[in-house]
């Protein structure tokens, strides 16, 4: 499943804002739709939009398409909900212990731009975590239940790891752990911990509250992690161009401003007006077309326009990474967890083998590596 699915222009049209009585499913397969609104991560949305103002036409398709939303949305309501009060409770915990750190995408956004949280769900919780205090975290992940499903913490080749804990039958709580802002070295210089820290939000649920990305940030940040996989040609999903969509709804003028000065001096303004364009496909914008106005009086950017077209095989990825580490030492632990991870990947891969044979297990993961790289 990629970006271009069969019924991704009325999904989106049915998310619009703009719908009118004219709309027509005939010849669509409510099945279909349903299951891809879960791929696309906007059933909730979905729903919500179309309790207040269906098509009028093709009344029986309708229907049938609306109460599986109804099924849907009341499952993924539930889930997120329980995942979510599992989530302040840890955010609790490192907020009396002093962690720094920063929630981003779709959990931070929750709660930030969407009227109702359960309207943005989210596979994992994605939480940047300053570098001095990554240790103490670990500590209190494992005090609250928490495991590390993939038993390693990668320090270059990824800048990530997730802790995750299982809460009821088919329901658990993932958190991301981010050393970096992005597994992209170029995007993480780009966006350091301490400037995404510095001009962090606060937001508040009840008793509980937490350290969010700040709305220019969480637009640029959005746009690339959109445009990384556009031009990989992995799965994209709806909701990402509609976090953009609201984000550009609900930024402040101030934040606006903020967000077009982060743009200029990062050279970013392709990129950004790239992801405006793709978002205004879909969701046709006053507030997204005054940004696109904003950021074609830029300067042309220059920065990450590999994204734009990343035809570039997995090979010179990798010689980019290695070129964006920031030190001798950094960019050797990024040969070595790229060639000889720990054996718990080799595991992980291609499942318990003889530690006898492990080696020939390597070789084969160097070589299926290598030719892939090529190949990509």
């Amino acid at each position: 499943m990629n970006y271009e699915i069969r019924h991704l222009s009325i999904l989106s049209f049915l998310l619009s804002s703009n719908k009118n009585s004219d709309l027509s499913i005939a010849d669509r397969d409510p099945e279909e739709m349903l299951e891809e609104a879960e791929i696309h991560g906007i059933i909730s949305l979905l729903y919500d939009r179309l309790c207040i103002s269906g098509p009028r036409n093709d009344e029986q398709l309708f229907q049938l398409f609306l109460n599986g939303l109804k099924n849907k949305n009341l499952s993924s309501a539930l889930r997120t909900n329980v995942i979510h009060q599992e989530a302040f409770d840890l955010l609790n915990e490192l907020n009396t212990n002093n962690i720094h750190y920063v929630v981003l995408k779709g959990f931070a956004l929750a709660y930030d731009i969407y009227s109702k949280s359960y309207l943005r769900p989210s596979v994992d919780i994605d939480i940047l975590i300053e570098d001095k205090d990554i240790e103490r975290s670990k500590v209190i992940f494992l005090k609250k239940g928490y495991q590390n499903i993939k038993e390693w913490e990668p320090k270059e080749v990824h800048l990530q790891f997730t802790y995750s804990k299982p809460l009821l039958q088919n329901i658990t709580c993932h958190w991301d752990v981010h050393r970096a802002i992005s597994n992209d070295h170029e995007v993480s210089n780009l966006l350091p911990f301490s400037e995404v820290y510095a001009r962090h939000s606060i937001t508040k649920v009840g008793e509980t509250w937490f350290k969010s990305i700040s709305r220019p940030h969480a637009f640029i940040h959005a746009s690339i992690h959109f445009l990384r996989h556009k031009y990989r040609k992995d799965t994209v999903r709806l909701i990402w161009l509609y976090d953009l969509f609201v984000l550009a709804d609900k930024m402040t003028i101030a934040e606006s401003d903020e967000l077009i000065l982060l743009v200029k001096s990062k050279g970013l303004a392709n990129i950004i007006m790239q992801a405006i364009e793709d978002t205004l496909v879909h969701f046709p914008s006053e507030y997204l077309n005054i940004l696109k106005n904003k950021v074609q009086k830029l300067p042309a950017g220059n920065k990450l326009n590999y994204l734009l077209a990343d035809s570039s095989n997995g090979l010179q990825r990798f010689a980019r990474q290695l070129k964006s580490t920031k030190s001798i030492s950094s960019a050797f632990v990024l040969v070595r967890e790229t060639l000889l991870p720990p054996k718990e990947q080799i595991y992980s891969k291609y499942g318990n083998v003889s530690s006898k044979l492990l080696w020939l297990y390597y070789i084969k993961r160097v070589v299926s590596g290598m030719v892939k790289w090529v190949r990509k």
